[in-house]
Order: structure tokens, then C-alpha cells, then sequence
């Protein structure tokens, strides 16, 4: 049933997409644990379906809270499920890839990257990354066994990207 309605043509609708960030944004200022988030079935996928720029916005919730609540990601599948959720801020996105520059983009300055219909200046991107460097200080555990775990995940995992 989720399957069908994520690819209904509804589901981009000011209204529609509007009351899904609500809905998105709500356990992240519900629970005090971003992790949380993980435990909830259809949260990821309903979250990956979403524009870019509902996506980035939940990103900087979901980022917010972890620092703001000092959240510490003891295990590795909590560290790849969180830079799951926060994929937007770490790698560039399908849906806002930078294009190549063309005749009608040059009127754009050089301190801005063209993301879809959204710009994001520089200011921003060195902000949203400067937010990810302090969240990795937060992967911590006990054991230095399970600490230095997160290295060897699977190079397609987010966690081998950002901490190679």
C-alpha cells in the first residue's frame, strides 16, 4: 500500500508535501533521540521520495537535534542509518546534481551551485558540512572494537565515505 501512494502523482502537491514534512518533522521534535527515527518502518523510504528541498530541510532538523541533544551514535548501523537520513547534506543528489555550467546559467555567480531550481551559496554548503564534521565526533562507543567498526563497513556505506 505505502509503495503505491509514494509514487502518486499527489504526492508532490503544495498541500500534500507540506502536511509530509509536518509529518516528518514531528518524531524529530517529539523524541529527544534522532535514533528513534531508525526504529520507525517507513520513515527512510517516505523521506527519500520527498523534493530536495523537504529532504534538506529534515536534514538540518534532524542534524540540529543530534547536536543540540548531544546524541551519541554508539554502534554502526545507528551511525550508516543516521548519515542515511542526513544523505541530502553528504552527497550530491540525483534530483539537485551540479550541472555543468551553460550559457544561460553564467549569469549566476561563481559562489553559488546550481541545485535543480534551488541555489545553494557556498556559505551554506561550508555550514552543512561544518554541522556533519561535529556529528562524526558523536560516533563514539565503549568498545574500541565497535568504535573503529564504522571503518569497516561496506564501501557503499555513507559511514566509509565520510570517515575514509
Amino acid at each position: 500500500m505505502i509503495a503505491h501512494s509514494l509514487s502518486s502523482p499527489d504526492l508532490h502537491a503544495p498541500q500534500t508535501a507540506s502536511n509530509l514534512l509536518t509529518l516528518l518533522v514531528a518524531p524529530i521534535n517529539s523524541y529527544q533521540s534522532v535514533l528513534t527515527l531508525l526504529a520507525i518502518p517507513n520513515y527512510v523510504p517516505l523521506l527519500t521520495r520527498q523534493l530536495f528541498s523537504a529532504r534538506r530541510s529534515i536534514a538540518h532538523s534532524i542534524i540540529s537535534s543530534v547536536l543540540k541533544n548531544e546524541t551519541i551514535i554508539e554502534t554502526p548501523e545507528d551511525a550508516d542509518g543516521t548519515l542515511e537520513l542526513l544523505r541530502v547534506l553528504i552527497e550530491d543528489q540525483s534530483d539537485s546534481s551540479t550541472n555543468q555550467i551553460t550559457l544561460s546559467d553564467q549569469q549566476f555567480p561563481r559562489e553559488m551551485r546550481r541545485q535543480g531550481p534551488y541555489f545553494v551559496e557556498r556559505g551554506e554548503i561550508a555550514e552543512e558540512q561544518g554541522w556533519i564534521a561535529r556529528i562524526v565526533h558523536l560516533f563514539r562507543a565503549e568498545s574500541l572494537d565497535v568504535q573503529y567498526k564504522v571503518r569497516r563497513l561496506p564501501p557503499t556505506s555513507l559511514c566509509c565515505v565520510l570517515m575514509a
